[in-house]
């Protein structure tokens, strides 16, 4: 069961680091490009057993993928590298609004705005104790969505899935 588990994690991950960008451009495409896979290294397996207890527990909680949560924290905290991971466990770039009450860092960062150009910002983030609330704020968010936006993350759930299933069987 661990090895299926840590074996999906890796699918997604490779999954949304080359696939995610390949279909953004797929108008674009004129060659074709490889992508090499290779082991995970020391760091990135210490990272995978710290992280996927925590996914499993909000997981379980909330009724969403852990492999999600997993790729989308690799991807968006660089496997836990990132300052804002190492500085206040926000594995998922979350940041502190209005409703948030607990404590935040503040850090410059990158935005866009509707035209697509680049400008930089001094934004408060989330900062959590652990991982753990980092993994249940995240699981929080793609079960209830955001609060202007319930439905945001509606189809990352299990519900999606037994959809599916249900729909194959037709």
């Amino acid at each position: 069961m661990k090895r299926k588990f840590i074996t999906g994690v890796a699918t997604a991950a490779v999954l949304t680091s080359t696939v995610g960008p390949a279909m953004s451009n797929i108008p674009a495409i004129k060659q074709a490009s490889t992508h090499t896979v290779s082991a995970a290294t020391i760091s990135q397996n210490a990272f995978l057993q710290k992280a996927s207890r925590q996914a499993q527990k909000a997981a379980k909680k909330y009724g969403v993928y852990p492999s999600v949560m997993i790729a989308q924290a690799i991807v968006e905290s660089g496997w836990g590298s990132s300052t804002l991971a190492t500085h206040a466990n926000n594995l998922f770039g979350i940041k502190a609004g209005e409703d948030w009450s607990g404590e935040s860092y503040t850090v410059r960062t990158r935005e866009e705005n509707g035209a697509g150009k680049s400008y930089y910002i001094n934004a408060a983030f989330r900062k959590y104790d652990s991982y753990e609330g980092s993994f249940d704020d995240n699981g929080k968010k793609l079960r209830l969505g955001v609060s202007w936006q319930p439905t945001r993350y509606q189809g990352a759930g299990l519900k999606m899935l037994q959809d599916m299933q249900l729909q194959l069987k037709l």
